[in-house]
């Protein structure tokens, strides 16, 4: 008599909810690529992201649903320095880009210099790249290939390309807007500069002297790179900054409760370029406990557009953020997307709490970062967006 036996369903036939746990347990991105190598959901023509975060030492990602057929979004550049040697690195594809032009003038630094952010112009080839860091000398680099040129120090600490310019964002909210042009020599020029919002976010009160103002009326820029009177300027405005750019974050004693250990509040700005077509700024204030034991968490978030014309921030208010849409934001790259899967629409999220902020009824909810997170400074983290998955 024959035994019969009854064949299981393959692994891979998972539901897309399972297979999203399996492989966030997976901790390389080569077992992901050998995963969707036998798995049927992946295989459809539906294109969606896997939203990574990274750290110095290790790659961790959240799921998103496979059926989720919206825009391609492109993996940030990350910036490799290896002897003195700068060179923007693909991880999923593996293509390295050399930047001499950047080794020019940063390649040999003090231990204090840290570049902060790299940013490409363009999601798809690294035409122009903007590099920004803690050093007032070269406070913001742009870079292409076979020139490279540095903006004028004017307290910017976070920038983004946007209609075609490129926008910095002072401690004080400040939107500083610079015309970037490519000459007949194929070089990177900076006409020049202005200050398109002056004013500060509503919430603030500030009856000091506008340091600033000179800003207000267009600066041109020369051809070096430098401006006529900005180095005096630098020197009367920044006399106390030991030559280090702001970090853009406000730290205060949470004073509420009077004799207990007092906690800390930390303010941070963002600047972000939306899905719909316009220039945000999120503001972002979480308290940190004073127990060591207790992970930090979303006090609130303010989200602002930018109306250069009337050079205005207009809050965000109603509803929140586009439909559809969610923010990821860190120090080294921001991003706007689709929110499908665990990234809700509507959500902000931050790598410096355990929670996303929901914009469509203004409360925190509950978001949990791998724990690796907890190996490294919030400054070192940043989010991934790979454009597809990689075999």
């Amino acid at each position: 008599m024959a035994v019969s036996t009854t064949s299981l369903p393959p692994w891979s036939d998972l539901l897309p909810d399972l297979l999203g746990r399996v492989i966030a347990h997976l901790p390389f991105p080569a077992n992901s690529a050998r995963f969707r190598a036998v798995c049927r959901a992946w295989h459809s023509p539906y294109m969606f992201d896997i939203i990574w975060v990274e750290t110095p030492c290790v790659i961790t990602f959240t799921y998103v649903h496979p059926q989720s057929s919206h825009p391609r979004t492109s993996a940030p550049p990350i910036l490799v320095k290896y002897r003195h040697t700068y060179s923007l690195h693909n991880p999923f594809s593996g293509e390295t880009v050399p930047l001499p032009e950047l080794d020019s003038i940063v390649g040999h630094v003090a231990e204090t210099f840290e570049i902060r952010k790299v940013l490409m112009r363009s999601a798809s080839s690294p035409d122009v790249i903007a590099v920004t860091t803690n050093n007032s000398d070269y406070p913001v680099i742009l870079c292409k290939q076979g020139s490279c040129c540095v903006l004028p120090y004017l307290r910017v600490f976070d920038v983004a390309f946007f209609a075609g310019k490129l926008y910095g964002i002072t401690p004080d909210a400040d939107l500083v807007a610079f015309d970037l042009t490519i000459d007949h020599k194929d070089d990177i020029v900076i006409n020049g500069y202005k200050r398109v919002i002056a004013h500060p976010l509503p919430e603030d009160d500030d009856e000091e002297e506008d340091l600033w103002s000179f800003m207000d009326e267009y600066c041109h820029v020369n051809v070096d790179g430098g401006d006529d009177d900005q180095e005096e300027d630098k020197a009367d405005y920044d006399s106390s900054s030991d030559d280090m750019v702001p970090n853009g974050k406000e730290i205060v004693r949470d004073n509420e409760v009077p004799y207990e250990p007092k906690d800390f509040i930390t303010t941070t700005l963002h600047l972000v370029r939306s899905c719909g077509g316009e220039l945000l700024l999120v503001r972002h204030r979480y308290q940190s406990p004073s127990l060591l034991t207790c992970r930090p968490y979303t006090r609130n978030v303010e989200l602002f557009k930018a109306d250069v014309d009337a050079g205005n921030w207009i809050p965000v208010t109603a509803d929140g953020l586009a439909q559809g849409e969610a923010l990821f934001l860190s120090r080294s790259f921001s991003n706007s997307t689709r929110g499908y899967g665990d990234t809700h629409e509507g959500f902000v999220h931050f790598v410096e709490v355990e929670d996303a902020f929901d914009t469509r009824s203004w409360t925190r909810r509950q978001f949990s970062l791998p724990r690796e997170r907890n190996l490294v400074d919030d400054d070192l983290l940043t989010w991934v967006f790979p454009p597809q998955v990689v075999l």
